[in-house]
């Protein structure tokens, strides 16, 4: 079912040109270094055990409102730590031509 979902998704949008926005461009740069952070194997049991708690919300009207604002947390707080990352790369003159290690 998830698979038709997504190739459902993919036909939908696969014909629809978009102008080019400076913003979108510059959130969307930030996606994958969000999925990185809060799903690293460090992280990610820290995070939603301790800090999000979710099951305490199971049985109640509060779960759906919790997970639309813990993801909207989530990728905020990410994509501000990959704004910040890119800024001291930028600062340290730091790029993908010049490895660190």
């Amino acid at each position: 079912m998830g698979l038709l979902m997504a190739i459902a998704l993919f036909v939908v949008f696969k014909n629809w040109h978009l102008p080019h926005n400076a913003m979108i461009n510059s959130v969307a740069t930030t996606t994958f270094a969000v999925y990185l952070i809060h799903d690293n194997g460090v992280i990610s049991a820290w995070l939603w055990n301790d800090i999000i708690r979710a099951g305490r919300f199971y049985d109640t009207v509060f779960l759906i409102p919790h997970m639309i604002m813990t993801a909207m947390v989530i990728f905020t707080v990410c994509s501000l730590m990959e704004f910040m990352r890119e800024k001291i790369f930028e600062i340290c003159k730091l790029s993908e031509k010049n490895k660190v290690m």
